[in-house]
């Protein structure tokens, strides 16, 4: 049972550590590039300085294993992750935010 804990805790940071690879790589990009990868945005707002913040959300469920009375017990949490796409009056991405939450 270790084993299988320790296995899910290194996938858990290998996929963390890719997805913030996947932000750091959209600055510079343009709008055009960030709508013909990831669609239509759930909202747009303006950034204040002539700009604005796309805004993409998504909801995953998360499962976890919890030790309850020396048993193994599957705990799981939806979360809203959403992530925010500050962008310049050229276009260009200059910004992003990730904002993670569970729902409940």
């Amino acid at each position: 049972m270790k084993l299988k804990v320790a296995a899910f805790l290194i996938g858990l940071v290998i996929l963390i550590s890719c997805n913030t690879i996947k932000l750091i790589e959209w600055n510079g990009k343009t709008k055009r590039d960030l709508v013909l990868e990831l669609g239509p945005s759930s909202r747009i707002a303006s950034d204040e300085n002539g700009g604005e913040i796309y805004t993409y959300e998504k909801r995953v469920m998360e499962s976890t294993l919890v030790l309850v009375e020396n048993k193994y017990v599957r705990e799981q949490r939806i979360y809203l992750n959403e992530t925010f796409y500050f962008i310049d009056k050229s276009g260009k991405i200059y910004k992003i935010l990730y904002k993670s939450q569970p729902l409940e």
